[in-house]
């Protein structure tokens, strides 16, 4: 097989016959390149957005590496020209001691992260050793000039299977700790949990508050709503959507002149699960002022346990004297969610890693929202968590922000089941759910921001398979109404149903008008 060496980044390729390899270079031609000036604002949107806020959150760019499918002449045995086949790409970089790399590869807007080769230990067991010296990473890939009559089903899928025509890989290195317990925290140092105070509808003037240091009235109740972000995401990052459509906007306004103060929380989402998060979160409302506050909430995802676990599990008996009165749960993980399992992470990390890129491609098309800024603010979860997958052995404990959102595990068994002093049924709690599926009209497909190499694997049912059930591609939809018992058990007072749809998926609830809508109806709209 052909073999390239490129000089920059000890970077080391080979490759099928039937690709060329090119290592990217400033003004040549050809396919657009995320980070190449003579090329600025052609294709994909999302790539610069992406390959930016992976460098700022701690990967370095080493290089990318340009695989393009090579006129064939290879002949059959009656002369006809034969199809192009299939093959594996190898790449190889050199790292220093305490440096670890992945791959992002890229085909027509679709992304899939390439851990290195697991070693001798095995798959599941790779762990990083102190003091560990310079080595070569090792990544394999397969791809195939043009899609072939069958594709195998473990290629359709989201993991880093066959990538088929002109593909990108993208090596990024980073310092891999060297430490072997309670790594997730460490990668996670990013995350500086506290207040942020929302003063107007553009996320740019979001701030972050120091303490619990929010001015209320102290001759009235104050009343606050609460933003509580889900998995790898932060207030910006969960919900400055919202700004980006008119909507959503006057609800932010009407919002701000509504209550006395409209505050998100930020949050770490990995290396603790939610009840630590919801103990951090009574904390600071018991800090702010000396009059008891009326607190409405609004969740998102993983934010529902978190909710729950405060209202459930830390409030009562904690001597605060102040209420939460009205919850909307958006695309909650009460029931937990399939993707949560140890041995789909690789896959969440991929699909995340689609839906930040769809999400970026969308909102540069409305220009109302800090597009990089959001992407920033997700990726530096998301990139965490690929991180752990790369240099460390993947054990569920590990990870406990995830491990708590296991179906049928110890912290979604215990939050379904009655705790002492918690909210009694009914209350003014709402969600909102959907039922994703994509849609393909010939050579048009829903929704326009996802590229159409993952429509595709979508379509052929590469999450259905996983979840077994509706979903919004990250939640079981059943899971989102699964309060104590299967269907709210009674603690639902109104829901807005997307159904099943081609539109409203997990990471774009917030850019909906419907969204918008019930938010407005049920916090601000029907105050008796």
């Amino acid at each position: 097989m052909p073999s390239s060496t490129f000089a920059q980044g000890g970077l080391r390729v080979t490759h099928p016959a039937s690709y060329a390899a090119h290592q990217a270079q400033p003004g040549r031609r050809g396919r657009s390149l995320p980070g190449d000036p003579s090329t600025a604002g052609e294709g994909d949107p999302a790539a610069q957005q992406l390959l930016d806020a992976l460098q700022d959150k701690g990967f370095t760019k080493v290089d990318w590496v340009e695989l393009e499918p090579a006129a064939t002449r290879e002949l059959g045995p009656k002369g006809a020209r034969r199809a192009p086949r299939r093959g594996k790409v190898a790449i190889d970089v050199d790292l220093k001691g305490n440096e670890d790399a992945v791959v992002l590869v890229e085909q027509d807007g679709f992304y899939t992260w390439q851990l290195p080769v697991r070693d001798s230990s095995g798959p599941g067991e790779r762990s990083r050793d102190l003091g560990v010296g310079p080595r070569t990473a090792h990544f394999e890939f397969t791809v195939a000039p043009a899609r072939p009559a069958a594709v195998a089903r473990a290629d359709r899928g989201l993991g880093p299977g066959l990538a088929i025509g002109a593909v990108r890989a993208f090596v990024l290195r980073f310092a891999a700790p060297a430490v072997t317990r309670a790594v997730i925290k460490k990668l996670e140092e990013h995350v500086h949990p506290g207040l942020v105070r929302l003063v107007g509808p553009d996320p740019t003037t979001w701030t972050r508050v120091e303490g619990s240091a929010v001015a209320l009235p102290t001759d009235t109740t104050p009343r606050i709503l609460l933003f509580i972000h889900g998995t790898f995401s932060s207030t910006l990052g969960g919900f400055a959507a919202l700004a980006g459509q008119p909507a959503g906007a006057a609800f932010l306004q009407a919002a701000l002149d509504s209550y006395d103060a409209v505050l998100g929380y930020d949050h770490r989402t990995l290396s603790v699960d939610p009840k630590v998060n919801a103990a951090e979160i009574a904390t600071v409302l018991k800090g702010l002022g000396a009059s008891p506050a009326s607190v409405d909430i609004i969740c998102h995802s993983r934010g529902g346990l978190t909710t729950r676990s405060l209202l459930e599990e830390v409030l009562p008996g904690s001597g605060w004297n102040g209420t939460v009165d009205r919850v909307v749960f958006v695309a909650a993980t009460n029931a937990g969610t399939h993707l949560a399992d140890a041995k789909r992470w690789a896959e969440l990390v991929n699909l995340y890693t689609n839906l930040i890129a769809a999400g970026a491609r969308a909102a540069s098309a409305l220009g109302a929202v800090p597009v990089a800024v959001v992407v920033g603010e997700v990726v530096a979860g998301l990139g965490a968590l690929v991180k752990y997958l790369a240099s460390y052995a993947v054990k569920e404990d590990g990870v406990p922000g995830l491990a708590a959102m296991t179906p049928d595990g110890k912290f979604v068994r215990e939050i379904n089941s009655a705790q002492p002093g918690q909210p009694v049924a009914p209350t003014p709690w709402f969600v909102i759910s959907s039922n994703f599926h994509v849609e393909l009209f010939g050579d048009r497909h829903e929704p326009a921001e996802f590229p159409r190499a993952l429509v595709e694997r979508l379509k052929e049912g590469a999450v259905d398979q996983i979840f077994k059930a509706d979903n919004d591609l990250v939640v079981d939809t059943s899971s989102m109404s699964a309060i104590d018992l299967p269907g709210g058990g009674g603690f639902v007072l109104d829901t807005l149903a997307y159904g099943t749809n081609p539109r409203v998926y997990h990471n774009n609830y917030f850019s909906q008008p419907e969204t918008a809508a019930a938010l407005t109806d049920w916090l601000l709209t029907r105050l008796d």
